[in-house]
């Protein structure tokens, strides 16, 4: 079930719900328990088995950083614009909303339609600027892996609640 799915992105409750069920078919299937009094969660704790939705989310960093790194043939899009610094104190950052995790992060891109502002640059945009000091700036795509790999779960702007079809 492993692939490059940095790409794929789904948004609504009901699309992401669909692939978090493929997923548990299979826990039921690798552990050979299909009884409807068995924890189906408890199968996927046991198999150390992060939610597909974790999964994308930390894949599309990882090929965020190799983007913005140039460790792949894809040129940084115009789409990838730094933020300026701030010369404000740390006080105004938080309660003027300009408060930075780390120092490369990158303008938020807007959308009117709920396709585009899920696709792959404007929401992994939203989660490259959430990652501590720590985790962006490592100088290694090998580093970056494993201090990200310490994080808890990677959140993207809250799903739609729209229908499937």
């Amino acid at each position: 079930m492993i692939y490059d799915i940095s790409g794929i992105i789904p948004y609504t409750d009901c699309l992401i719900n669909q692939l978090e069920m493929v997923q548990r078919r299979a826990a039921c299937f690798v552990k050979h328990d299909y009884s409807r009094h068995s924890s189906v969660t408890n199968m996927l704790t046991d198999l150390k088995w992060d939610t597909l939705q974790h999964k994308r989310n930390a894949a599309g960093i990882s090929m965020f950083y190799k983007i913005k790194n140039h460790l792949v043939n894809i040129h940084p899009s115009h789409l990838l614009r730094p933020t300026r610094n701030s010369t404000r104190s740390q006080n105004d950052n938080l309660n003027n909303n300009y408060s930075r995790s780390h120092n490369q992060q990158f303008i938020q891109l807007h959308a009117k339609k709920s396709t585009y502002l899920h696709s792959f640059y404007p929401a992994t945009i939203v989660l490259w600027n959430k990652l501590p000091q720590a985790v962006a700036s490592q100088p290694t795509f090998e580093r970056f892996q494993a201090t990200m790999g310490g994080l808890g779960s990677f959140k993207r702007t809250p799903p739609s609640t729209s229908s499937c079809f």
